[in-house]
């Protein structure tokens, strides 16, 4: 049912939609829609901050809520409503800030992205349950700034998991996936520009785009194959403002 829907996370209003993608492509008009509700203990967690929505491999969709530090899941029907569980699929670390989560290819395990406290929960999926297994920060041991984390992506082969901080450090955090699911961490690479809002990797896997937001670059690095650890290649190309990469 997913692919006949269009999914939306309004972060200013705190709400999730769900739009049916017509014969020719158009958009019709919202099927389903939730409004979150409640607040955190943040200065940014007043309200409800919808910041992410997507399926997971069996169809479940999650949404995630920066502002109420929760993963919240939902079942898309043929007609394309949305209906809630009762109550919180993942309740995050107090003031944590989830911004965006990605799943490995089972579904099994999904890495929630953290923009608060500059976090990575690692969190098991098992019989419609969620289990916490662990938290690693994305900014080196002792670092006393910001992270700010914005993107979050696994390798195509699966075996390594990338973030960005921006704020204060800029750069781009890798870790091992360990068959357990759990987290090694492998470097911080330095994105060589400002606040890198996004980033991506080719689809064979060898090259890694980041996107600068404040500095108005994009730089590629070459990924290991072995480690996943990062080399900048050199390429820079000035983009004003970029916010967000794909490959088509």
């Amino acid at each position: 049912a997913t692919k006949q829907f269009l999914l939306v996370a309004n972060y200013v209003g705190g709400s999730i939609a769900a739009l049916p993608i017509l014969e020719k492509g158009q958009l019709g008009a919202p099927t389903g829609k939730i409004q979150h509700v409640g607040a955190g203990t943040h200065p940014r967690q007043t309200e409800p901050h919808a910041h992410f929505i997507n399926a997971l491999p069996n169809g479940d969709i999650l949404a995630v809520d920066l502002g109420l530090d929760q993963v919240l899941r939902y079942q898309l029907t043929a007609q394309g409503e949305l209906i809630p569980d009762s109550i919180a699929f993942h309740q995050t670390a107090q003031a944590a800030g989830p911004r965006h989560y990605i799943a490995n290819e089972k579904g099994d395990f999904i890495y929630v992205l953290n923009e608060l406290n500059s976090t990575i929960e690692v969190v098991a999926v098992s019989n419609g349950k969620a289990t916490l297994v662990q938290t690693i920060s994305t900014l080196p041991e002792g670092y006393e700034g910001e992270g700010n984390c914005a993107a979050i992506k696994i390798h195509p082969n699966g075996k390594f998991l990338y973030a960005s901080n921006r704020k204060d450090h800029h750069s781009i955090v890798v870790y091992r996936i360990h068959p357990e699911g759990t987290l090694t961490l492998v470097e911080h690479e330095s994105t060589q520009g400002e606040t890198p809002r996004d980033f991506e990797i080719d689809p064979t896997g060898q090259i890694l785009l980041v996107a600068n937001q404040a500095t108005g670059n994009i730089l590629s690095f070459k990924i290991d194959a072995t480690t996943g650890a990062l080399t900048a290649t050199g390429f820079m190309a000035e983009v004003p403002t970029p916010v967000c990469i794909k490959f088509l």
